[in-house]
């Protein structure tokens, strides 16, 4: 057998052109926002490309160790390759997954936040309460809060401040220059600093992003979750556990 020719072979397929993560978050946010022009069919269809990559690169491990010893730097590279192969292909999944679900209606002056909580890409977490806190981690109640479905969806939707109504039963009607003015300059609504944060099923603290939230007026943002292994941090903010979690009724013997 010609091992030189193999692990030549397996050299070029170890180092085949697989993106990076950082480049696939690139190409995937423009598929999303040219769903409407790209079927979720056709981004099955790359999920199961980069699937068969990994599996390939897989058997090049395989290959590879038995002619090398699994710490040689050809096997640590093609192990590599391999697991960024399948780092794609869990993407593409939860892209594809972001494709066909249908975003909130979100009114003109406000905003929303919605996606999906997994475990793993293929472990959806439902019963989680979703909710939003600023800097200082406070509840912001008044954004309210939710919880994920069967299939790990979630959703907050914010419609806005009300706007001062000018026009409420029995009003006097305000001055022609005054309605005016009012027109020509409405007041901006304000964007807040928010972070996205949940808690399991058994009220405890999991998740609570570093990073604030980039919220647009008018749009939804959307937001993929996979818990990280470990501990809760802390127990569900008694604001929250109020209202999600109202006490049982007790029943008299």
């Amino acid at each position: 057998m010609d091992t030189s020719a193999t692990q030549t072979s397996t050299q070029k397929t170890s180092q085949a052109s697989t993106p990076s993560e950082a480049q696939f978050d690139g190409v995937a946010a423009a598929a999303v926002a040219a769903a409407d022009a790209t079927s979720a069919s056709n981004i099955e269809s790359l999920g199961l490309i980069y699937q068969a990559r990994s599996a390939r690169l897989a058997r090049n491990v395989t290959n590879l160790t038995a002619l090398h010893g699994g710490t040689s730097a050809i096997v640590v590279a093609a192990q590599a390759a391999q697991a960024n192969a399948q780092v794609i292909a869990t993407r593409v999944e939860l892209v594809r997954r972001q494709a066909v679900a249908s975003a909130p209606t979100v009114a003109s002056t406000g905003w929303a936040v919605w996606g999906h909580v997994y475990e793993t890409p293929a472990t959806p977490l439902s019963g989680y309460t979703i909710f939003l806190v600023d800097s200082q981690k406070t509840y912001q109640s008044q954004y309210g809060f939710a919880t994920t479905a069967a299939d790990g969806s979630f959703a907050i939707v914010y419609d806005g401040e009300a706007a001062a109504s000018a026009g409420e039963s029995g009003a006097t009607p305000a001055p022609p220059s005054q309605v005016a003015a009012r027109t020509a300059e409405p007041p901006a609504p304000s964007i807040p600093t928010l972070f996205l944060s949940m808690t399991n099923t058994g009220a405890q603290l999991v998740s609570t992003a570093s990073n604030s939230l980039a919220l647009t007026l008018g749009k939804a943002l959307y937001i993929d979750t996979i818990l990280p292994a470990g501990a809760p941090l802390t127990d569900l903010p008694a604001e929250v556990q109020k209202t999600a979690q109202p006490p049982t009724q007790k029943t008299k013997p």
